[in-house]
């Protein structure tokens, strides 16, 4: 459980977010005044001149030389000048919209009483104000302006009502799908790119270049396997199994029509089983004793999983299996640890954290030292992504935000960022995508290794 001293200062801070604006100073001018001093010239007074006593005989003369003129009085140094002015740099502007829901915020009350949604987007901020001082240390010191949206549409519509943000240079958030469409919509309207941080919906929006889903597409997860169980298991088979709701089913079918629009189809086949726990079904059936067999289940529902993992543990003996499962199991308690090394078990994942990451043990050092706590998946997401995000405009300006999204894969510390048009060959693409997914391998000794 968090302790309350930590959130409590974020939270009164949140109180007045959004009412910031952004501004400039003027560069003071060096007004200079000068006092000419005058300095008196002394003129030379001529003697008389006496005739003599007796004429005398004319004599030659030397011409007269001509007089010198005057010396000028002393002249002051001409002033500098002026220094050319510098081109006016506009201010980078980020946007970054949460659902603190900070008007229901109690500080006499534990934080674990706060809603989940609420307290990802705390977490996910925390990770952010990390990120910016880490990016204060590099020299780069975007404006950044926070908004609650309080988990509620009509909030959203009324925050898109300031001026302020037709002004942003980018806009991060907000976490959830209902709020993400109206935002989608004003970023299409007024062409500010939108970093959507974590939803993997392809539905949001569609026609809409600035659009951008940082969190990977389960249709995505699907073709990362495909293409990782095809360069890795040359001549080997893929069964798909799905448990019976319309989205898994769904979700299988595309093994098949990967396998048949593969230019180099190193498949004979791949075949969709669909489990329907009528106790009937012949799962042997789709298993090839000769070869090894590359089992993908998309079920999301854990009994499921949990069902079909006891058997094809039972089956292990008998047929080569090497299985993989959907990005949710992770989270499932009650699937057996020892079974799924024992089926060589792989799954897929947006993000990934290597304990032994030099950038990732920094960041959780940082972490600790600002909150007292150790950070959270959220923080080290809010983290990894303004990191992307600052350094995107700080090497691409504000200007340069479509050539750096299209710029070769730019590395962080738990994804990789490689954005491409969803769907790929469409004459106009519904939205960026980012396209890198994480293999990772639960080996037989128990320990998880990345293997791309």
């Amino acid at each position: 459980m968090k302790p309350v001293k930590f959130i409590l200062p974020l939270f009164c801070l949140l109180l007045i977010l959004g009412t910031g604006c952004f501004g400039s100073k003027k560069k003071p001018t060096n007004n200079q005044t000068y006092t000419p001093v005058e300095i008196p010239v002394k003129t030379r007074e001529d003697k008389p001149i006496i005739p003599d006593a007796k004429p005398t005989e004319p004599t030659a003369t030397k011409p007269t030389e001509p007089s010198k003129p005057p010396t000028p009085p002393n002249t002051l140094p001409k002033p500098e000048p002026p220094a050319p002015t510098k081109p006016v740099v506009k201010p980078i502007n980020i946007a970054i919209l949460l659902p603190f829901s900070a008007q229901h915020y109690n500080p006499t009350v534990a934080f674990d009483s706060l809603s989940e949604k609420s307290i990802n987007a705390v977490e996910f901020y925390e990770g952010v104000l990390v990120g910016i001082d880490y990016l204060k240390s590099q020299g780069f010191t975007p404006n950044v302006q926070v908004y609650d949206t309080q988990n509620n549409v009509e909030k959203v519509t009324n925050l898109l009502q300031k001026p302020e943000l037709k002004q942003a240079n980018l806009i991060i958030g907000p976490l959830y799908n209902g709020e993400i469409k109206p935002v989608a919509a004003f970023c299409k309207t007024n062409k500010i790119y939108e970093l959507s941080p974590n939803s993997p919906s392809n539905q949001i929006t569609t026609a809409n270049p600035y659009y951008v889903a940082v969190n990977p597409s389960i249709e995505t997860h699907c073709a990362a396997i495909f293409n990782y169980a095809q360069k890795t298991y040359s001549g080997k088979r893929i069964v798909a199994i799905s448990g019976n709701k319309p989205n898994e089913i769904s979700l299988a079918k595309l093994f098949p029509s990967f396998a048949k629009g593969a230019l180099k189809e190193k498949y004979g086949t791949a075949d969709v089983f669909n489990y329907t726990y009528t106790g009937k079904e012949n799962i042997e059936a789709y298993l090839s004793a000769t070869q090894q067999n590359v089992v993908v289940v998309t079920s999301f529902t854990e009994i499921t999983a949990i069902d079909l993992v006891n058997k094809l543990y039972a089956l292990r003996k008998k047929y080569d299996i090497t299985l993989f499962g959907m990005p949710t199991w992770v989270d499932m308690e009650n699937l057996d640890l020892a079974y799924l090394a024992a089926l060589d078990y792989h799954y897929t994942t947006e993000f990934w954290i290597n304990d032994q990451n030099t950038d990732h043990n920094k960041f959780k050092q940082n972490f600790v030292y600002k909150y007292g706590i150790k950070p959270t998946k959220f923080a080290a997401k809010g983290y990894d992504l303004i990191l992307y995000a600052g350094n995107l405009l700080k090497n691409f300006g504000a200007e340069g935000v479509s050539n750096g999204l299209q710029n070769p894969t730019a590395n962080g510390i738990y994804t990789q960022y490689h954005f491409e048009p969803t769907p790929y060959n469409a004459p106009q693409p519904d939205y960026l995508e980012n396209k890198y997914i994480n293999i990772v391998h639960y080996r037989p000794d128990f320990i998880l290794e990345k293997k791309n």
